[in-house]
């Protein structure tokens, strides 16, 4: 396995982790009654129709394979969140129910939601479970994030520009469709992996690695083969956790980094969260950083600390609140008041056009880089200038007041007013005249 991970290391530099370029395994007692289904490389679903190749990863509530002809996942749901009649398991009628409101709506627009392909139930030792058929996708953002700050790497201005309003395109249309995703995180945004399908020579990225005490433990790959590339999308994944546009809960799944302020002084939580977590995506697509850190030992007052000093004070209607919970949890001076500084260094209005100017640098420096190339032509003055609008749609997002935060729609027309994805039209013209 070390002489594996060596030579992916050394074919793909991209992802050339020196311990990291597999990720650990799972818990062999995750594979208990009501937990995990063992599936093994090898391994067959639907009488044959899927082949089971190479493990993707796994999460809190299933495994996820490389399946059938290696253009497709199979996700295989523990039997706890698994349903006993498939057509009951509410993921499986979300994504349904998005992709319906979108062929609809849109019968020949682009998709920036991961596509059910197929779904089954499979009856295994530790229960029954639900299992969805996908296109295959590549790495997460985080997983790009990782790799790009560990090679000191970019993201080109137009893959900024473009994720971006792919992602608020996903969003507005689960939202049109009636449902808001309540999960958006690094780990829920994934590229799609269409150059590495494309080369046969990537076939040995689904080699197994198998653990010889637990067969189906085995390690997986974080995409060494992924590049980035014009014809690469985004995809808004993991749909379990959706609720309908209309619901007002008390509590949502999410990643505490990025919590809406919201979530800490109102009653309700509603699909609002979503343009927040957006704006989360966004800020770390562009500054390749995640925004809003704080101290766990700390807990929910430092993080809105954090985020008062990023973006400015809290509304004065949240002051009581805001000053009970500061109670609740002390933290050290300066905490918020009427006269608290903002540091030049944490506003993200200052920071944003140092970055760009940044962004525009490393462009530059890497055009004509053999590691890591820039194409630079007619379109890329455009692209540096479009980024600006990006300020616009964090501000809009990332607004504490709900009444006032920018919806998803809100923020596509803001792009599109400053930004024409020049690239990604001439493929899609190329690609017509192929057809």
């Amino acid at each position: 396995m070390e002489e594996n991970q060596k030579r992916v290391r050394e074919k793909y530099p991209l992802y050339r982790y020196s311990e990291t370029a597999f990720k650990d395994v799972e818990a062999t007692e995750y594979y208990r009654t009501r937990r995990y289904h063992p599936v093994n490389s090898g391994d067959t679903f639907d009488d044959g129709r899927y082949f089971v190749h190479q493990k993707l990863g796994y999460g809190s509530y299933a495994t996820v394979w490389i399946a059938g002809d290696v253009k497709s996942t199979i996700k295989v749901k523990k039997a706890s969140a698994s349903t006993e009649n498939i057509e009951d398991d509410l993921e499986i009628q979300r994504m349904k129910e998005v992709e319906t409101s979108h062929a609809e709506n849109f019968p020949n627009g682009p998709r920036y939601f991961v596509h059910l392909l197929n779904c089954l139930t499979v009856v295994g030792p530790n229960g029954s479970h639900s299992c969805l058929m996908m296109e295959l996708l590549g790495p997460s953002l985080d997983n790009v994030l990782q790799a790009f700050e560990y090679n000191k790497q970019t993201l080109r201005p137009a893959t900024i520009l473009r994720s971006s309003r792919q992602l608020l395109d996903a969003i507005d249309s689960a939202h049109q469709a009636g449902f808001f995703h309540g999960d958006i995180s690094y780990s829920n945004v994934a590229f799609t992996c269409k150059t590495a399908l494309w080369n046969d020579d990537d076939a040995e990225l689904f080699t197994t690695m198998m653990n010889n005490d637990s067969p189906h433990l085995v390690e997986h790959p974080i995409w060494p083969g992924w590049k980035e590339n014009t014809c690469e999308e985004i995809r808004l994944i993991d749909w379990a956790d959706a609720l309908p546009v209309g619901s007002a809960v008390t509590r949502l799944a999410q990643p505490r980094r990025m919590r809406a302020p919201e979530s800490f002084s109102r009653d309700i939580l509603d699909y609002r969260q979503d343009f927040w977590q957006a704006g989360c995506v966004i800020y770390a697509l562009f500054f390749q950083v995640k925004p809003f850190s704080f101290r766990w030992s700390k807990g929910s007052t430092d993080l809105i600390q954090t985020q008062i000093k990023m973006l400015g004070p809290l509304p004065l209607a949240w002051h009581g609140n805001w000053e009970e919970l500061r109670l609740e949890n002390p933290i050290e001076p300066p905490y918020w008041n009427d006269d608290m500084p903002f540091s030049p260094s944490l506003l993200m209005t200052d920071n944003f056009e140092p970055r760009r100017r940044a962004i525009i640098d490393a462009s530059e420096a890497n055009s004509a880089s053999e590691d890591w190339y820039y194409e630079t032509d007619e379109h890329t003055e455009h692209d540096y200038e479009g980024l600006k609008c990006l300020l616009d749609v964090m501000k809009g997002l990332f607004k504490f007041d709900l009444e006032i935060r920018m919806s998803a729609s809100k923020a596509i027309s803001v792009i599109d007013d400053a930004w024409i994805d020049h690239r990604k039209a001439m493929m899609q013209e190329m690609d017509k005249i192929e057809d």
